[in-house]
């Protein structure tokens, strides 16, 4: 962790930047905030609105308004990844964070969900920016209350193991998704492979007598997701009861395990040796 921090104890106090995909508003961030005040600095900088499977996208060339709701608390009308950058990038807190916490997001965010999921855009954008970063998510089982009761136990566990959670982040190259059921007691905490899911979601068409279209895209809740996985997979320790734990690279990497000149089957040819 940076050496600036200031020490309370044995433990850092710890300057956190809390975004989500969820809006300024929702209660997953909002028991996040009062749970890591009691010990930490807390800064806010979230979506106006709900921006949920936005990814990494941005906003370019376009205005939007920064309005700052309380002291360090600013509602950004643009997506997670606009809230991180501006954050850090513009001057709206007095000191940079230590570290962004992206959630708690209302749905978990397992495997193939992380391609599309806003909360770990935000996470990955963080990293890029040269931070260390942590996404929280919690599952959404049929007798889901999205209350600040839903919330409280996964905050207060990374609240509880912030420097932990921050060390796996590494040098910024990964961040760190963790997801759990709303509520406990757990079953302790598992490093977890990610999932294969498949969606059964719900495209929907519609014409209108006037010749004009409407596509409406309807998502499942997170229990008729099909998943494919090892038994160590997130979606299936969340399922057992346990804080699923997985570090994800921020970059894109390339596969140097293919073969190009053995299968490469267009018709430019490299003429070098």
């Amino acid at each position: 962790m940076p050496r600036s921090k200031t020490r309370c104890g044995s433990k850092a106090i710890v300057i956190v930047l809390l975004t989500n995909d969820d809006g300024f508003d929702s209660p997953g961030i909002q028991t996040l905030a009062q749970v890591f005040a009691q010990k930490h600095t807390v800064y806010i900088a979230a979506p106006k609105s709900n921006q949920s499977a936005t990814s990494s996208s941005i906003s370019i060339r376009k205005k939007h308004e920064v309005l700052e709701r309380e002291q360090f608390r600013f509602q950004i009308d643009g997506t997670p990844v606009d809230c991180v950058v501006e954050a850090l990038r513009c001057g709206l807190f007095p000191q940079r964070p230590h570290v962004v916490i992206s959630g708690i997001n209302s749905g978990s965010n397992l495997g193939t969900d992380i391609l599309y999921s806003g909360t770990c855009g935000a996470a990955r954008e963080a990293c890029i920016q040269g931070l260390p970063a942590i996404a929280l998510s919690v599952a959404r089982p049929s007798d889901f209350r999205d209350c600040s009761c839903s919330y409280r136990q996964l905050a207060q566990f990374a609240a509880d193991n912030i420097e932990s959670l921050i060390e796996l982040s590494g040098n910024a190259e990964r961040f760190v998704n963790v997801n759990a059921l709303p509520t406990g007691p757990y079953r302790g905490v598992r490093y977890a492979t990610l999932s294969k899911l498949s969606y059964d979601n719900t495209i929907q068409l519609t014409k209108q007598d006037d010749g004009k279209m409407f596509v409406e895209y309807i998502p499942v809740n997170d229990g008729t997701r099909k998943a494919g996985g090892d038994g160590n997979d997130d979606h299936a320790l969340v399922d057992k009861g346990y804080i699923a734990i997985s570090c994800i690279r921020a970059f894109p990497e390339c596969d140097m395990t293919v073969s190009f000149k053995e299968q490469w089957g267009g018709t430019w040819q490299d003429k070098t040796p």
